[in-house]
């Protein structure tokens, strides 16, 4: 498959200050390689009847700001269910060479409840490379959160919830084994734990019909397994959509199925594509979400650090910044 390239001004790459942040040169390369993804990935939407919506902090961008949060450095997207499992199956003949899609089902070492499309899966400092990506030689990602229907039916809600407290206890049981007070644990605590972990997984697998992961990471079956759980609705249109890898640790968001007609708002040099009810969206999501407040903790910010670390211990892109 064959994209045009974005067209950017030379002033787009200059470092500069929005809303009293810095934004290096180097973030900027970054923005547009991003938004050559997304291009990339709307374009095989368009070609599967498939429709994304900006989501998180790159909705919060395209209304607040136009394009990127100054303090963001990655664009996220959403689907509905039925959509994003399309895309799962379809995308990936579509993409152009070297482009990957990453999900639990594809990669056993993946343990995100949400898929990934990244241009490459290494560092590229190649001529060819620096020309598709404008200047960008790092691997650039974006994610995928899959928007799922409320259950409305008890028999659904009860089985839902079941398979949820079950989820539940085996996050918790992960974190503990992932914890610093694991190591002060005997033997015979971390057996039992470990089995309760492996019953429990066992368990959700036998009673969502999932077979033939037995081999991977456990962590990865039990995201599988959340994944399931999840779709239970895939197939249902209710009244109310939600998050539930969210709901799974606590956080309940509820949006009215009505708030998802697709329109577009320009989003620096392109329009992107936001549910028309983005006001009620950003507030459930955000709380006052008009009023800047700098962040960059939600993640390693720069998502590039430990590449840009790779290349200089490497000897390479030694005059790059941050």
């Amino acid at each position: 498959m064959v994209i045009n390239m974005l067209i950017f001004n030379d002033d787009f790459f200059k470092e500069e200050y929005r809303n009293d942040f810095k934004v290096t040169s180097t973030m900027k390369s970054a923005w547009a390689a991003q938004l050559e993804v997304l291009n990339v990935i709307s374009d095989v939407c368009n070609k599967l009847g498939i429709t994304y919506y900006s989501f998180w902090g790159t909705l919060l961008g395209a209304v607040r700001h136009k394009g990127f949060v100054p303090w963001d450095d990655d664009i996220d997207i959403a689907m509905k269910r039925e959509d994003y499992n399309h895309f799962l199956h379809e995308a990936s003949s579509l993409l152009p060479d070297g482009y990957i899609i990453l999900s639990a089902y594809n990669e056993p070492e993946y343990v995100h409840p949400f898929a990934r499309v990244t241009n490459s899966n290494t560092i590229d400092i190649s001529e060819e490379r620096l020309k598709a990506f404008h200047n960008c030689p790092f691997v650039i990602g974006i994610d995928i959160f899959p928007l799922d229907y409320i259950a409305e039916d008890k028999k659904t809600i009860n089985m839902q919830h079941d398979l949820f407290e079950i989820i539940k206890n085996l996050n918790a049981i992960q974190d503990l084994f992932n914890s610093e007070t694991s190591k002060s644990f005997d033997k015979s605590t971390l057996t039992e734990l470990e089995n309760a972990y492996v019953t429990g997984l066992r368990t959700l697998k036998s009673s969502l019909g999932i077979k033939g992961i037995d081999n991977r990471p456990l962590e990865n079956q039990l995201v599988i397994a959340s994944d399931f759980a999840a779709s239970l609705t895939a197939t249902t249109k209710g009244s109310k959509i939600t998050l539930v890898y969210k709901h799974l640790h606590g956080i309940d968001y509820s949006f009215e199925d009505n708030w998802f007609s697709p329109i577009t708002l320009p989003f620096e040099n392109i329009d992107v594509v936001v549910p028309s009810g983005y006001d009620k969206i950003l507030t459930e999501l955000f709380g006052d979400y008009m009023t800047p407040v700098i962040m960059t903790t939600g993640h390693n910010y720069p998502f590039y650090r430990n590449q840009l670390d790779m290349l200089h211990n490497a000897g390479l892109w030694l005059d790059i910044d941050v």
